[in-house]
């Protein structure tokens, strides 16, 4: 925990920002779509519908509702996205 160990994720783009929510949870957006993961990044899933369709250059949780994601684009404003359990 707290950088103590890193690993190489090998993603089909070189561009991705995330985000990590108070109990944890990990959020990553990519070129290809929006992915969490609940186990600090052992296993990671797709959060669907999210709406998001516009270069992402900001992901951030908000820290008094970790349900909500903010995620900033390039020219296309920001977005809340609220999250719900799959």
């Amino acid at each position: 925990m707290g950088g103590a160990t890193w690993g190489r994720w090998d993603l089909p783009q070189d561009t991705a920002y995330l985000a990590i929510a108070p109990e944890g949870t990990i959020y990553l957006v990519t070129a290809i779509g929006l992915f969490k993961s609940a186990d600090r990044g052992g296993t990671w899933s797709v959060v669907t519908n999210s709406g998001l369709t516009s270069s992402i250059s900001a992901l951030a949780v908000d820290p008094k509702n970790p349900n909500h994601l903010f995620a900033g684009t390039n020219g296309g404003g920001v977005f809340e996205i609220t999250l719900v359990e799959e």
